[in-house]
């Protein structure tokens, strides 16, 4: 079945064991687009650097444990099902506290980043089948079983995080409930931090040092 007639439930071993924890839904597409865009103290080389397309952060929260991904798919809810679905391709593993993401353009995310700014971490030779809603929507992540690993239902309004184009949303912490709106705040960083520390973890350690 495709779509909402599509049934998934919860994993009960892989539950919460790779957690979604950065979106990128509104890339900066361009240094025209940027023109009218009402992002901060941005530049066109700026705009130049981050028109990196869509795409999603995944993290390992364990400290010890590496978990394998292979075969388990990432979909919003209105492909459920769908051949759209994203599949991770064979030998895909996620270190510990290790970040991995997957990107809707990967000739995008490479000029984009580099690989000191993430390109490193991306998924290779597998690219997103569907477009992240500006507006919000449910994204899941599944394990080969098509069980719910993770999941979380953003929303461009508030009391979501007002994300500028170009910004990403980030999860504030890796016991956070992804599903609260206030687990999520905008990127500190323009461009965002795709399979780097998140820049309010960052801001987190700085004041709690």
């Amino acid at each position: 079945m495709e779509g909402k007639e599509a049934k998934v439930k919860p994993s009960e071993e892989d539950f919460g064991a790779i957690l979604i924890s950065e979106i990128m839904y509104n890339p900066i597409k361009s240094a025209k687009s940027s023109e009218s865009s009402s992002s901060p103290e941005v530049t066109t080389d700026d705009t130049e650097k981050k028109a990196s397309g869509e795409w999603v952060e995944f993290l390992n929260p364990s400290g010890t444990d590496e978990v394998d991904v292979s075969g388990w798919f990432f979909s919003d809810e209105k492909n459920l099902m769908a051949s759209s679905m994203f599949q991770f391709p064979s030998n895909t593993t996620i270190k510990p506290k290790e970040r991995i993401v997957v990107a809707k353009n990967l000739t995008k995310f490479e000029i984009a980043y580099g690989e000191n700014e993430g390109a490193s971490n991306v998924v290779e030779d597998a690219e997103l089948l569907f477009k992240l809603n500006n507006k919000g929507e449910k994204l899941l992540l599944l394990n080969a079983k098509k069980e719910i690993v993770h999941e979380v239902e953003y929303n461009d309004k508030a009391p979501w995080p007002i994300v500028f184009a170009g910004y990403s949303i980030e999860l504030t912490s890796q016991k956070s409930d992804a599903n609260d709106p206030f687990s999520w705040v905008s990127s500190l960083t323009f461009g965002g931090t795709p399979g780097r520390e998140n820049s309010v973890e960052l801001v987190n350690k700085l004041v709690n040092n």
